[in-house]
């Protein structure tokens, strides 16, 4: 998407500090789906698989310091993890 449909979509989203973001995206999902993409392999958005440990959790390495991360199964390289 573009920028201000990300934009749109925290304004939609009307989220407080203490609610639970994925919860409030669920319901967006099922309430405006056409707002919704899902972001199977990981292209924008990466994450660890934290409860694996620091270690055997970690799903992104580098080939140097200057190489962006990759994520060891999809090959991708999320723009934020």
């Amino acid at each position: 998407g573009y920028p201000q449909d990300l934009l749109k979509l925290l304004d939609v989203m009307d989220i407080a500090p203490q609610e639970d973001d994925q919860a409030v995206l669920t319901g967006l999902m099922y309430a405006f789906p056409e707002m919704i993409v899902l972001d199977y392999n990981q292209e924008m958005f990466g994450n660890n698989q934290w409860p694996h440990g620091l270690i055997d959790g970690c799903v992104f390495e580098g080939q140097g310091p200057e190489s962006p991360l990759s994520h060891i199964y999809t090959l991708t390289e999320p723009l934020i993890i």
